[in-house]
């Protein structure tokens, strides 16, 4: 079994991070990557470039599909800023794989929560996602930081949030 083929076996625990440089020289980092179990696959893909993302993505969903011994997720987080173009940070061919895309609606002053053109934005978000095909399709999430710090601009309140949506 080569090196792709055993980092998408999905039967055992998470062994592939555990050899990654993120963990190495650090025990407890390889430890807690020994014990986890892969439950599901997120794409934050911070540049404009989706190539290759349907074949991996559609590899991926395939080979979760085959583990009937549990569900597994698959998600998206692009960029805020809406970009009409069939190969944005997230392809539409994509899209059918996926449980839900939770857009990043921060650290873009102006398309961000609460800024200037938000709700044009939010809005050319759910009419591509009502274009891109038929069927339910994924889940389309407001994704908003968690509090003070947690991102350069566009951070609110719950309170904040819910004013911003309604």
């Amino acid at each position: 079994m080569n090196r792709l083929e055993k980092s998408l076996d999905l039967r055992g625990p998470a062994d592939v991070a555990a050899r990654g440089d993120q963990a190495e020289g650090y025990p407890e980092r390889q430890l807690v990557a020994i014990k986890s179990v892969l439950d599901g696959l997120d794409l934050d893909n911070e540049s404009s470039n989706g190539s290759f993302y349907n074949e991996f993505f559609t590899e991926m969903r395939s080979k979760m599909d085959s583990d009937s011994s549990r569900k597994y997720l698959m998600s998206a987080e692009p960029m805020c800023g809406f970009v009409n173009d069939a190969e944005f940070s997230i392809p539409d061919s994509v899209l059918s794989v996926l449980d839900f895309v939770n857009i990043q609606f921060y650290n873009d002053e102006d398309q961000g929560i609460g800024g200037k053109d938000f709700e044009t934005n939010i809005k050319a978000w759910d009419k591509h996602f009502g274009a891109v095909g038929p069927g339910p399709g994924p889940k389309l999430y407001l994704g908003v930081p968690g509090g003070e710090g947690a991102a350069g601009s566009n951070v609110q309140s719950a309170d904040e949030i819910r004013k911003t949506i309604e």
